[in-house]
């Protein structure tokens, strides 16, 4: 992985590696978390977000190679 701040974030248990984040409004970081799955290809990427409702479509924090599940 190319930055420290990713070994830190990235965790790695029997080959199968994940990232787990609290959001606190995802939607102005939504840019920033994309790029760092997209240099990190961790496994899965495990939201906390209380902040998000049925207004806000999946299209809108759909990041490539991952499956949103609510």
């Amino acid at each position: 992985m190319p930055h420290k701040r990713l070994k830190k974030l990235v965790q790695t248990h029997k080959g199968f590696s994940y990232t787990q984040s609290n959001a606190r409004s995802i939607i102005p970081k939504i840019e920033e978390t994309r790029y760092i799955l997209s240099i990190s290809q961790v496994h899965a990427h495990c939201v906390c977000e209380t902040w998000l409702d049925d207004s806000i479509p999946n299209s809108e924090i759909n990041i490539p190679g991952y499956t949103i599940k609510d």
